[in-house]
């Protein structure tokens, strides 16, 4: 299911294309997903992503940033969260803690 979520996410497609024919005819997969099922899984997805960058959040001290952009004519304004994280590393017969950067893209939207 994580193929069929990647393959639609990456290309911008909509739910509804795993069920026509001409998409089930190409797919590799013998389990076909409905649009209902992809919705649900999708779903749970953003929830456990939530979860995990609101523990590391709470871990750290951060910010928010914004960030403007246009590409070809439409304007877009992106709202990103800031903080360090702390990554292990192993070195020398231990586990040393590292801090890097994370910088997760919040929410994304065109201005009218």
């Amino acid at each position: 299911m994580y193929e069929t979520i990647k393959f639609l996410v990456d290309n911008g497609l909509p739910l509804f294309i795993t069920e026509s024919k001409s998409y089930r005819a190409q797919s590799r997969h013998t389990y076909k997903f409905s649009r209902q099922t992809l919705r649900e899984t999708m779903n749970m997805l953003v929830k456990i992503v939530e979860k995990q960058k609101s523990f590391e959040m709470k871990e750290t001290r951060g910010g928010i940033m914004y960030d403007g952009w246009t590409k070809q004519g439409t304007h877009f304004v992106g709202s990103y969260a800031f903080y360090m994280r702390n990554v292990p590393e192993k070195g020398y017969g231990s586990v040393l803690q590292q801090k890097e950067l994370a910088m997760p893209l919040i929410s994304l939207s065109p201005m009218a």
